[in-house]
């Protein structure tokens, strides 16, 4: 869960606000109406509002081991050439927006809601658009973690493997992850490094994910830091209390 200031929160508090998106791509911004949101060819009507999908649990049954990719789908307006696999920063601010005159008359931070990098991008030419999907730096953990000439030393520990992976992905690891110094990883062999996040994920009852601000975080299914007792609550993929008719759940 994102730290937020109080405009925010009182901006959320009223049924009447709004979401507003940008989008950096390649290290452009887009806001307004570089974002389309809808559009018409002469043959179908196109609605594609800024969406990010996927998470911790995409069937929506709590699983552990899990390494799942979020994925981006938006369409632009482009400004110039967009580079294939750019990378686009999406983030989020919620508004007030006077009725009559369209001015926005209170504004939140911008949140950020994820980095991504463009898989495919479709055109559509007779409207000058790009439709652009896209999925987060999970997928760079699809390489095989041996590199050429790593013999080293096994049994590893398992923060320096989630380090180590981290670092190659091009992340760093969230300040949250908690990972078993004792516990090991053995000799990788031909095992990519997602694999291997999905067996530390496994021991450690939970599963791995690129947050909002782009870090590699451990999402126990149990959640230490609000711990009360002798287990932890059980949380969703956001790290929220599980509720049964309003009694936290304690494993």
């Amino acid at each position: 869960m994102q730290a937020t200031t109080d405009l925010y929160k009182s901006i959320l508090a009223d049924p009447r606000h709004l979401k507003e998106h940008r989008a950096f791509i390649a290290g452009v911004e887009y806001s307004g109406a570089d974002i389309v949101i809808k559009a018409e060819t002469p043959q179908t009507l196109i609605e594609q509002p800024p969406l990010v999908t996927g998470g911790l649990y995409p069937k929506g049954t709590p699983t552990v081991g899990g390494c799942v990719a979020r994925q981006l789908d938006i369409m632009v307006r482009p400004k110039g050439t967009i580079p294939r696999m750019a990378e686009i920063r999406l983030e989020t601010r919620i508004v007030l927006r006077d009725p009559l005159t369209g001015t926005n008359t209170a504004e939140s931070e911008w949140l950020p809601k994820g980095t991504f990098y463009i898989d495919t991008r479709p055109p559509i030419r007779s409207l000058g658009l790009l439709r652009l999907h896209c999925y987060d730096a999970m997928l760079k953990s699809e390489e095989p973690y041996l590199q050429e000439g790593d013999a080293g030393e096994w049994p590893r520990p398992m923060p320096d493997v989630v380090a180590d992976i981290a670092s190659r992905m091009g992340v760093p690891v969230d300040p949250r992850t908690v990972i078993n110094p004792a516990y090991t990883v053995g000799y990788p062999n031909d095992l990519t490094m997602r694999e291997i996040l999905g067996y530390i994920a496994a021991a450690h009852a939970g599963n791995f994910v690129i947050t909002d601000a782009g870090a590699l975080r451990l999402v126990p299914l149990y959640n230490p830091a609000v711990d009360h007792g002798p287990g932890g609550y059980l949380v969703t993929e956001d790290g929220h209390p599980i509720t049964f008719g309003g009694v936290r759940i304690i494993v």
